[in-house]
C-alpha cells in the first residue's frame, strides 16, 4: 500500500526507508576444483620447495631371445633403464585483511566482527579453489598456441599468443629451461620445428587465460606458410586439446555454434583411458559452467541418449546432467570465459577433464606447530561465544556481543582457551624432544652393548656414520671444483640435500643427545620456575 493513500494528516508520523538491523547472506560461487587434488604432506626445515620424483616403467619385451645370442654372464642381453619424472611443490604466502572499526562497529546495524569473520572466510575458500583452477589450466594451456603475427619471409624467430609450455622441457625426467643443448620439438602450421629459445614480451598481449605472449626461436627458419597468423604451435608434449566441429588447430578456429557435444567429451575420456590416467573414484572430473553444462541439452546424442525419460529423470529434473558415460560433473561458477580472439562478442568457455594425479595440494607439516591454531580451534571458539551468548545465529550473536558485560565474557573465555592451548603445545613440544633424545640415546646404547660383546655389528653405526661424512665431502668438493655437467643441477641438488640431511643425523647420533638433553633440562626448568 503507498503513503499516498493514508490520509495527509497521518502520513508525517509514517516511518519510511526503515534499515533493517541485520546483514542478509551474499550470493557466493560455486567452487569444486580443488576437491580433485592429491594431498602430500611438506616437511618442516626442509625449505620452500619440495621436488618430488615418479619412477617411469620399461617397455614390453615381445620377442623371444635367440639361442644363438644366448651367450656370456650377461645371456647376451643389453640392459634396460627406466626414466622418472619430477615434479615441484612451492609454500606460497597468500593473505588479505578487513578493518574492524569499533566505533562504526557499535553504531552500525548489526555488529561487524562475525560478519567480517565470514566474509573472510568465504574469500579463503574462493581464493584456495581459484589457485587450484590456475594450477590445473596452466599445464592445459601450456604448449598449445598459435602465431600472434604472421611472418613477413622465413626466418626463426615466431611471435606466439602464450608461451607457456615452450619455455622448459624434459631432461631425464627432470625439467630445464629450453636452450641450444635441451631444445624441445614443436609443430608450426604443417612443419616441424626445434625450440632453442624464448623471449616473453615487455608488455604482454596474450588472449589466453593467465597467458604470456612472446617470441619463440626456432634453430632453423620457419616457413611464411607455417608462420601465418593463426597457425597453430604446438610441443610435443603438449596437453591434448579437445575442440568441437573437429576444429583441432586452434581456439582462433572456433566459429559461432561450436558448443559442447557428448563426441568432444568421449574424446577426451578415450584420450585419458589411452593413457592409463586413473579415475577419481571410479570416473573422471569434468568441471564445466552451467552454461556449458546447458549446450550439452541442444545435442543429438545427447537427445538420443536420454530419449523416451520421463521428467521424474533427475536430468531433466534439476536441469543439470549427472554421473555418466565414465564422467562425473561438477558444476562450477569459476570456470574460464574468455573472449574470442577473432570474433567479437563471441566468448570461449573452458570445460576441463582432470584424472587422479592431476594436481597436487602439499599440506604444510609446520601447520600443526605451537605457533598455529589447532585444527578444533574454530570449534573451540564458536561453542565459546555459543556458551556466551545463549544461541547459535550469527545475527543474534552479533546481537547478544553487543553487550559490554557479554563481550568481556568472551575476550575472558577466549584467553582461558589460548592459555590452555599454549600449555598443552608445550607439553607436546617436550613430548617430542624427549623422544627424539630416548631414540638417539637407545641408538647408541645398542653400539655401546654390541661393542662391550665384541661383535662385529658394532662397527656399522660408526663405519656407516664415515662414509656419510666421506661422500658428503665428496661431494661438496665436486660442487666447488668441478664444473657440473649441463642438465645435472637439480639432481645434484636433490643429492647434495639428503647427504645433508644425512650428515646431520650422523652428528646429532655421535654428539647431539647432550646438547638436546641440556636443552630439554632448559626448559623444563623455566616451566617449573613460571
Amino acid at each position: 500500500m503507498g503513503i499516498q493513500n493514508f490520509p495527509a494528516i497521518l502520513q508525517p508520523i509514517l516511518q519510511q526507508g526503515f534499515l533493517e538491523r541485520e546483514f542478509q547472506a551474499a550470493m557466493s560461487s560455486r567452487l569444486g576444483y580443488r576437491a580433485c587434488a592429491d594431498r602430500q604432506e611438506f616437511a618442516v626445515g626442509i625449505g620452500e620447495t619440495l621436488t618430488k620424483t615418479r619412477a617411469g616403467l620399461k617397455p614390453s619385451v615381445t620377442v623371444p631371445l635367440a639361442a644363438a645370442t644366448n651367450t656370456n654372464l650377461d645371456n647376451g642381453l643389453v640392459p634396460q633403464g627406466w626414466g622418472v619424472e619430477q615434479y615441484t611443490i612451492t609454500i606460497n604466502h597468500y593473505a588479505a585483511t578487513t578493518d574492524l572499526n569499533m566505533v562504526t562497529s557499535r553504531v552500525g546495524i548489526a555488529g561487524q566482527f562475525l560478519q567480517n569473520a565470514a566474509i573472510n572466510g568465504e574469500q579463503a575458500a574462493r581464493s584456495l579453489d581459484e589457485l587450484a583452477r590456475n594450477a590445473l589450466f596452466a599445464p592445459y594451456f601450456g604448449g598449445n598456441s598459435r602465431v600472434r603475427i604472421a611472418l613477413a619471409s622465413a626466418g626463426p624467430v615466431v611471435a606466439v599468443d602464450d608461451l607457456r609450455g615452450f619455455t622448459t622441457t624434459f631432461v631425464n625426467g627432470v625439467q630445464s629451461p629450453v636452450g641450444a643443448t635441451t631444445n624441445l620439438t614443436v609443430t608450426v602450421g604443417a612443419g616441424i620445428y626445434t625450440v632453442v629459445g624464448t623471449t616473453a614480451d615487455g608488455v604482454n598481449s596474450s588472449t589466453t587465460p593467465g597467458g604470456v605472449s612472446g617470441t619463440v626461436t626456432c634453430s632453423g627458419n620457419v616457413s611464411v606458410s607455417d608462420g601465418a597468423l593463426g597457425s597453430a604451435i604446438q610441443a610435443a608434449n603438449a596437453s591434448v586439446v579437445v575442440r568441437p566441429g573437429g576444429r583441432a588447430a586452434t581456439t582462433a578456429a572456433l566459429a559461432v555454434g561450436d558448443t559442447l557435444t557428448i563426441g568432444a567429451l568421449l574424446d577426451a575420456v578415450s584420450k585419458l583411458r589411452l593413457n592409463a590416467v586413473p579415475e577419481i573414484d571410479g570416473a573422471y572430473n569434468c568441471y564445466l559452467d552451467p552454461v556449458s553444462a546447458r549446450q550439452l541439452f541442444a545435442d543429438g546424442d545427447f537427445r538420443q541418449l536420454f530419449q523416451g525419460a520421463t521428467s521424474t529423470n533427475q536430468v531433466f529434473r534439476q536441469g543439470m546432467v549427472n554421473n555418466f558415460l565414465g564422467l562425473r560433473f561438477v558444476p562450477t561458477t569459476e570456470a574460464y570465459v574468455q573472449p574470442h580472439p577473432m570474433l567479437a562478442g563471441v566468448v570461449i568457455r573452458r570445460p576441463i577433464i582432470v584424472g587422479q594425479g592431476a594436481l597436487i595440494e602439499g599440506d604444510f607439516a609446520g601447520m600443526a606447530e605451537q605457533d598455529v591454531a589447532p585444527a578444533d580451534s574454530t570449534l573451540a571458539v564458536q561453542q565459546a561465544i555459543h556458551a556466551v551468548t545463549g544461541t547459535d545465529e550469527p545475527a543474534a550473536q552479533a546481537a547478544a556481543l553487543a553487550d559490554p558485560d557479554l563481550a568481556g565474557q568472551l575476550r575472558v573465555e577466549l584467553a582461558r582457551i589460548a592459555a590452555t592451548r599454549a600449555v598443552a603445545a608445550e607439553s607436546a613440544a617436550e613430548a617430542r624432544l624427549s623422544a627424539q633424545l630416548t631414540d638417539v640415546a637407545n641408538a647408541r646404547a645398542t653400539t655401546v652393548q654390541l661393542a662391550q660383546f665384541g661383535s662385529a655389528m658394532a662397527w656399522g653405526a660408526p663405519v656407516t656414520s664415515l662414509v656419510v661424512l666421506a661422500t658428503f665431502g665428496c661431494v661438496v668438493s665436486m660442487v666447488l671444483l668441478h664444473a657440473i655437467p649441463a642438465g645435472s643441477e637439480p639432481v645434484l641438488n636433490v643429492l647434495l640435500g639428503t647427504l645433508a640431511a644425512m650428515a646431520t643425523n650422523v652428528v646429532g647420533y655421535w654428539v647431539g643427545s647432550s646438547a638436546g638433553s641440556a636443552r630439554k633440562d632448559d626448559r623444563l626448568a623455566q616451566r617449573g620456575a613460571g
